[in-house]
């Protein structure tokens, strides 16, 4: 059974790295704070978004996420999403995953417990489908 899991998990990345990662990728559930990111022939723009919002002594609404969206070129080497942002600043490397017929940008700690259990996170960034 063990062998079974690996050789499924190893297919499944297999094709995750020949798959095109082009699209916006978002979360697979209902989310009121998250990430979106879009990745586009090696170009990436990330965007942060929340429903909440703070209001300054002045009345103008404080920006949740300074800095965002970040905006970059990025590499795919064999499923690792190694991102560049222009403004120099760092961004953890990700993974994509090809699962059950959708496409999964996932970092590090989730990438791990995908390769272990098999399991997605409940908000991982599902790329959408494309509106052709």
């Amino acid at each position: 059974m063990t062998f079974l899991r690996v050789f499924a998990l190893s297919m499944t990345l297999a094709l995750g790295a020949c798959a095109s990662q082009d699209g916006m990728y978002e979360p697979r559930c209902i989310a009121y704070e998250g990430d979106r990111v879009s990745l586009l022939e090696n170009r990436f723009e990330w965007h942060k978004f929340t429903d909440q919002r703070e209001i300054d002594e002045q009345g103008k609404v404080i920006d949740p996420f300074p800095g965002y969206p970040k905006v970059g070129a990025f590499d795919l080497h064999s499923g690792r999403v190694e991102f560049r942002s222009d403004d120099g600043s760092v961004i953890d490397d990700h993974f994509i995953v090809e699962h059950l017929e959708d496409s999964y940008l996932m970092p590090q700690d989730d990438h791990q417990r995908f390769l272990i259990a098999g399991e997605l996170s409940n908000c991982a960034l599902r790329r959408r489908p494309s509106e052709n």
